[in-house]
């Protein structure tokens, strides 16, 4: 009956009918279990807000001040999914509730939108340790050295760190690459396998390899690699015959 507006000063309290006893036993209850619980209260909020009986800025900010950011993540969440417009500018708040209610989704969150502060984004992923959100991020203004620094000390995926110099597709940075990792044996590994499979030319890998570094299979490793040249080797050499001819042809005609 639109009556929130007028116990607006109430909120924190309404939102919690019929839910805890106290705001104390929210740090009990795991997320999952109190977004069912509180899920209709949460549309309560949504709902009104739709109708412009409470404007989104004020019930944000009645959370804050009571230390309930949980329930400004629940409330913008779902109206996001309501009505995108009305947290249009509210995104850089949502990437910080993200952070440190739901991870798992922060980096499609940021995919998806662009109305929030990168800058401010990257401090907020730092601060809590979102690594690969802020691969994304430094990726996004160009800052792929730190990106890729992050990927290999960080995440410690060799096989990421791949991909995500392939898709940049540049020269110097697969060569940072090589110079960086080349004191971490899993790193190194993957590297060749990856060579031996004719994306990069493995001979830059192999001079680079420390003498005191020890890989586990390098010797096969080295072998297939010679193998695949070699077969590389054969193969250009048909295809260089099959066109040899052709252009013969064509020339005498």
């Amino acid at each position: 009956y639109n009556l929130i507006e007028k116990f607006s000063s109430r909120l924190p309290e309404i939102i919690l009918i019929g839910i805890i006893e106290s705001q104390e036993e929210l740090d009990n209850i795991p997320i999952y279990i109190l977004k069912e619980k509180i899920n209709n209260n949460i549309m309560i909020l949504v709902e009104n807000s739709e109708k412009k009986v409470i404007e989104p800025d004020i019930i944000i900010k009645i959370f804050e001040e009571s230390k309930l950011d949980i329930i400004n993540f629940f409330y913008l969440e779902e109206l996001s999914k309501v009505n995108k417009l009305l947290t249009k500018k509210f995104e850089d708040e949502m990437i910080k509730l993200y952070s440190l209610y739901n991870k798992e989704n922060l980096l499609i969150f940021l995919q998806k939108h662009n109305n929030y502060n990168i800058e401010e984004s990257i401090k907020i992923c730092e601060v809590n340790n979102c690594y690969k959100e802020l691969v994304y991020l430094l990726n996004k203004i160009g800052e792929n050295k730190n990106a890729l620094i992050l990927i290999i000390d960080k995440l410690n995926d060799p096989e990421y760190a791949i991909k995500f110099v392939n898709k940049i597709n540049d020269k110097e940075l697969w060569d940072f690459l090589l110079d960086y990792s080349m004191d971490k044996p899993d790193f190194i590994r993957i590297l060749l396998i990856t060579a031996s499979k004719f994306i990069y030319d493995p001979i830059p890998i192999i001079n680079r390899i420390p003498n005191n570094i020890e890989i586990n299979g390098l010797n096969n490793l080295l072998i297939d690699i010679i193998y695949n040249n070699e077969l590389e080797l054969f193969i250009n050499q048909l295809i260089f015959k099959i066109i040899s001819k052709e252009v013969i042809s064509i020339f005498e005609k």
